[in-house]
């Protein structure tokens, strides 16, 4: 998602598209394009119909063989023994995700958010997540008046509790508040753990991370919260060659920040994978604990782009 434009673009259910994530980049950015007899320009694609649009778009497409790690096929035939062993009632604390999400600011001002995901062990062929759901994977929006902050998320967790709660945009709506801390805190508490739309959810799984950048001052904030038991974090500047990662494992409420400023840092980007074995339902939001120092660029701007 865009946050300059406020386009969105998302693929679900597609096999041989070597970067899934490329495919979703390429209709968000298709929407500010005009199609002849008044056509709209798809913002999700999935299926058989993904993988033709991105053979058009000239991306890459590889063999089915080459989609799938070794890792990943050991997870599944593992999935696959557990399944037979056991109930499917017994098998749902079993439940490895593999999301990884990006948010980012530049030098502008403007932000920028995007997710990726394969989904859960054993999902239903055709199952779409929220990594491609409008509000649910990811939520950018640009200050347009200079006065309200801009703000962008990504989530991770069970696709279906993400979708029914809009977690991404709930929780970067909630960072407009006077104390986006305390705000993200009590968009989790709310309009997730205790969400009426998931009343029959006994183990409630997500975890978002969320941005916020003032035009005002110069200056933003960087908070995640999660309600399983682990989410690794990652960040980086343009003056690092690669992120830098931590492990977040707390289980109790914990607030820290520390504000970082676009005039001395062009783009932050955040990475989250969260597992849900043993998972509870307790909470953390933190902030940016590390300042980044970096050099000004004059880049353009490049929304979830290459590596240059």
């Amino acid at each position: 998602m865009n946050g300059q434009t406020l386009h969105f673009g998302a693929c679900g259910a597609v096999s041989n598209v070597w970067n899934p994530i490329s495919l979703a980049k390429h209709l968000c950015m298709k929407q500010c394009e005009n199609l002849s007899l008044g056509r709209v320009p798809p913002c999700i694609l999935t299926g058989q119909g993904a993988r033709s649009w991105a053979e058009r778009m000239g991306l890459e497409i590889v063999d089915e063989r080459k989609m799938i790690s070794a890792r990943a096929f050991r997870n599944y035939k593992h999935s696959k023994r557990k399944l037979k062993r056991y109930s499917l009632q017994n098998d749902i604390s079993f439940s490895p995700l593999d999301t990884v999400g990006a948010i980012c600011v530049d030098s502008g001002g403007m932000v920028a958010s995007g997710a990726s995901s394969g989904g859960v062990s054993l999902k239903h062929e055709g199952r779409v997540g929220q990594a491609a759901s409008f509000g649910s994977g990811v939520w950018a929006v640009m200050s347009r008046d200079g006065k309200n902050p801009s703000v962008a998320s990504c989530t991770s967790g069970c696709g279906e509790h993400l979708i029914r709660t809009q977690l991404a945009k709930n929780s970067a709506e909630s960072l407009l508040d006077s104390s986006p801390t305390l705000g993200l805190d009590k968009c989790l508490k709310e309009n997730f753990l205790n969400s009426p739309f998931l009343w029959d959810v006994s183990e409630r799984l997500g975890g978002t991370l969320a941005l916020r950048f003032d035009p005002d001052n110069g200056e933003g904030e960087l908070l995640w919260g999660h309600t399983t038991k682990t989410m690794c974090i990652g960040y980086m500047s343009t003056e690092n060659e690669r992120p830098k990662v931590r492990p977040d494992t707390f289980y109790f409420v914990f607030f820290m920040s520390l504000p970082f400023s676009v005039y001395n840092v062009y783009i932050i980007s955040v990475y989250s994978i969260i597992s849900t074995y043993e998972s509870g339902t307790r909470t953390k939001s933190c902030g940016f604990w590390d300042s980044i120092q970096s050099s000004h660029s004059t880049l353009p701007y490049n929304p979830l782009g290459s590596k240059d």
